[in-house]
């Protein structure tokens, strides 16, 4: 490489290194880089509005299950007391020597 006099003079000096150094100027590169980065954004934003509404479907649909098995619970519950109450029963006919009221019973004196 040749050095002139006024390169000298300034106080430069030249080499033969090239430095590389990232083209500024190739917007192209650099939309297509930017459009790129806006699809992966809008693919996770369309995963996550999905994740959501998925989420939020299923809390529906527990709370609509929820919401018809109350009247199956009350109904066995009633039932339940009522075996109860006819158990009491029973058993206090059966301590007052009273005679069972159920044919061929067991505990019958």
């Amino acid at each position: 490489m040749r050095l002139t006099r006024a390169a000298l003079r300034h106080g430069f000096v030249l080499t033969q290194r090239i430095v590389a150094r990232p083209n500024l100027c190739d917007f192209g590169r650099i939309r297509a880089q930017i459009k790129a980065s806006d699809v992966c954004q809008q693919r996770s934003l369309t995963t996550c509005e999905q994740t959501v509404l998925t989420a939020f479907q299923n809390v529906e649909d527990a709370l609509l299950a929820h919401a018809n098995e109350q009247p199956r619970y009350m109904a066995l519950n009633d039932s339940v007391l009522a075996n109860k109450r006819a158990l009491e029963i029973a058993n206090e006919l059966r301590t007052t020597g009273i005679e069972s009221c159920f044919p061929g019973d067991a505990f019958a004196a």
